[in-house]
């Protein structure tokens, strides 16, 4: 068999299983079962094969033997990762046991899960911290907040977590009970945006540890307003989990963050977890369960958007135009994850419409980051339908877009556009687009 260029390698993977007509988890009992013949004590689950396709991780030497016994395609490049971190099952398994105990009061369970400080605080501390100081918190966590969505979290994280050091210090010196529930949903809000940048810059465990130590914070408030952001931060942690391709965590995440968006009776809130556990199921191929999701989402964002949202942390997801760009990521994720070649191409010219209609309908002040993903999905689903033009086009503004967005998130995708290109990879123009793309990922 002719070896794959390794950007497609995982893409290769996922066409020679929907060939042979398999699904992930009889790819893995196929890989487990030659192990065996072999002699050798492995186990190979979903979630590997899973992570193979996405391009988060290149197989080991013994698992590139094995994949070659059975006749699949094989990488050249050595195993290396391309997904900056791992997650330990257990640890896993473990923070979700907190997460879970957090939604049923226990929220000291999730000390354990939060960082140390970074020792990049700003300044001394007033004496006493009241009202006006948490208004300076505010104001200055919807700066960090425009900061990140502008220009990305590589820009944003070092500021985000000096101010929030800084902030954590203003508990111990706040001792009226309204401003302190206050000054923990202020704070909770900022461990939330520090979060989204460590998320956008590729440090997916640092985010985690944010979002723990904002959840425990939102909760502690014991407010209406903390226990909707308590919703959004579990939203949050989905998003991640998504990220290291785990829906399974994610799915459950989700389940968790309804416990605090229905108590709050937060129909937004709501609505992002709902439309997350569609992303989830389009990782996993199961378009119904997807549909139903995104369906769900939507109605319950019209519910909620009689009330203009005032909470700064779901403005955006309000906005029309990005919700359209989500649901054309979630056909985008679909299209690269089923076996049913039909169902790909349908969901891929979904996609590709869903993100021409956002992109067209942006309002000038849309966060440019939000662009950048729609553009991302968009020559992703061009290349899939074969509209090759509009592939490069699209593919062309992402180049020029991370070249003043520092997102590692946004990087980390761009081996799905040259996956999706492959079947045009005899155009020279194509082929040209590709190199550039290697070259962005290897020098980020």
């Amino acid at each position: 068999m002719e070896q794959p260029t390794d950007m497609a390698w995982g893409e290769q993977l996922h066409r020679w299983r929907a060939d042979q007509k398999l699904s992930q988890p009889e790819l893995a009992e196929k890989l487990t079962a030659a192990a065996a013949v072999t002699g050798a004590q492995m186990v190979c689950d979903p979630r590997m094969i899973r992570r193979w396709e996405k391009g988060a991780v290149l197989p080991r030497p013994t698992y590139r033997r094995l994949l070659r016994a059975i006749g699949a395609p094989v990488p050249t490049q050595q195993p290396g990762r391309t997904h900056p971190e791992e997650v330990d099952p257990m640890r896993r398994r473990a923070f979700l046991v907190a997460v879970a105990s957090a939604m049923a009061g226990s929220h000291e369970t999730l000390r354990a899960w939060q960082p140390k400080q970074t020792g990049l605080s700003w300044g001394p501390l007033p004496e006493r911290v009241g009202a006006e100081e948490v208004e300076r918190l505010r104001r200055l966590t919807a700066h960090l907040r425009d900061l990140d969505s502008a220009f990305g979290g590589g820009v944003a994280v070092d500021p985000a977590s000096a101010a929030l050091d800084r902030g954590t210090g203003t508990l111990d010196r706040c001792t009226e009970l309204a401003v302190r529930a206050d000054l923990h949903v202020t704070l909770a809000d900022l461990a939330n945006v520090t979060a989204w940048a460590h998320h956008d810059s590729g440090q997916q465990n640092r985010a985690r540890e944010r979002l723990a130590q904002g959840l425990e914070w939102a909760l502690s408030s014991d407010t209406r307003e903390g226990t909707s952001l308590a919703g959004h931060l579990v939203f949050a942690l989905a998003r991640v989990a998504l990220h290291q391709h785990d829906p399974e965590s994610a799915l459950k995440l989700v389940q968790f963050g309804q416990i605090p968006a229905a108590e709050a009776g937060d129909g937004g809130v709501g609505a992002q977890l709902r439309a997350t556990a569609a992303w989830a199921y389009a990782m996993i191929g199961r378009p119904r369960e997807m549909t139903d999701s995104l369906s769900r989402a939507e109605r319950d964002m019209q519910l909620a958007a009689a009330n203009e949202p005032s909470d700064p942390w779901m403005r955006v997801f309000y906005c029309h135009v990005d919700f359209a760009g989500h649901q054309a990521l979630v056909h985008g994720v679909l299209a690269a994850h089923t076996t049913d070649r039909a169902l790909a191409e349908s969901s891929a010219a979904t996609a590709l419409e869903l993100t021409e209609m956002s992109l067209a309908g942006s309002a000038p002040d849309r966060p440019a980051r939000s662009l950048l993903f729609d553009r991302i999905v968009a020559a992703q689903s061009a290349f899939r339908v074969g509209d090759v033009d509009t592939g490069v086009k699209m593919t062309a503004e992402v180049l020029s877009d991370i070249t003043v967005i520092s997102s590692r998130r946004a990087v980390e995708r761009l081996p799905q556009i040259a996956a999706a290109s492959a079947p045009h990879a005899r155009s020279g123009v194509v082929a040209d687009l590709v190199h550039v793309l290697e070259l962005a990922v290897t020098g980020a």
